[in-house]
């Protein structure tokens, strides 16, 4: 497991900026978290790194969205309102299919079972002083292979 510290909205958008550089196409990451916590934020910085012209808003209304690029896609689900036995209706199924695409699914517990092991799961965390702990667990190889190639571009880009 690592641990970031995001002190900003910015910083959260650095990280996942680092993940999408460290080669997330293909990856699925898992964004749990309170409310306000910047699961989103950190999807709008996906979507920025991957060269993206569309920038994903809370997909809290809409379940699932996907956005196209020249060399990517970026899949977001937002699973809150959403039921387990629900879950085949989503386009999740599609979103596998796409082996340059990203997929970002925010309240993950109803897609649990329907989603390969190999994940990033990052938890995050509101903090007293405004910023975030965001806790990073990598499910298999590819994603331990992500995470690791993250964690060093962060520590680049803190220093």
């Amino acid at each position: 497991m690592n641990i970031f510290k995001s002190s900003s909205a910015a910083d959260t958008g650095r990280l996942a900026g680092c993940l999408a550089r460290s080669g997330a196409r293909g990856s699925i990451i898992f964004l749990s978290g309170p409310i306000g916590s910047g699961k989103t934020v950190f999807v709008q910085g996906l979507a920025r790194a991957l060269g993206l012209s569309d920038i994903p808003s809370s997909a809290s209304f809409a379940i699932a969205r996907s956005y196209r690029g020249a060399g990517a896609s970026l899949y977001h689900f937002d699973l809150f309102r959403l039921k387990a036995d629900e879950m085949r209706e989503c386009g999740y199924e599609e979103a596998l299919q796409d082996a340059d695409g990203v997929i970002a699914v925010e309240w993950p517990a109803p897609a649990l079972e329907y989603f390969p092991q190999d994940r990033l799961e990052l938890d995050f965390e509101l903090l007293p002083d405004g910023g975030r702990r965001i806790r990073a667990r990598a499910g298999g190889a590819q994603s331990s292979q992500l995470l690791e190639k993250a964690a060093r571009l962060w520590l680049k880009k803190t220093k």
